[in-house]
């Protein structure tokens, strides 16, 4: 995507980063609301970006949240949010040392 320009490569990580983060409290907030839908959305775009950017870490997690959502299990979809997390904030401590 950034054909090899650093400057570019650092401006599309902190793009990524900004909206990720806005999905993260997207994420949160639907499994604070028990709200199935909304979790599978949320999860699902995250899961997306992960992946283009290489976060594939936090694109697992993200799948397997997804996956939970739509068989409706939600003990799996709260079991999933404290690796999201991790996940999320691993990445997120790596995009902060660029």
């Amino acid at each position: 995507i950034s054909g090899g320009d650093a400057t570019a490569e650092r401006d599309i990580l902190l793009d990524f980063r900004h909206v990720n983060d806005q999905d993260a409290v997207m994420l949160e907030q639907a499994v604070a609301k028990s709200d199935i839908p909304q979790v599978t959305r949320a999860s699902h775009r995250i899961k997306g970006a992960s992946r283009m950017v290489g976060a594939l870490a936090l694109a697992g997690v993200c799948e397997r949240i997804e996956h939970a959502s739509r068989a409706n299990d939600w003990p799996a979809v709260e079991a999933g949010m404290g690796a999201f997390h991790q996940e999320w904030r691993r990445l997120n401590a790596h995009l902060d040392s660029l």
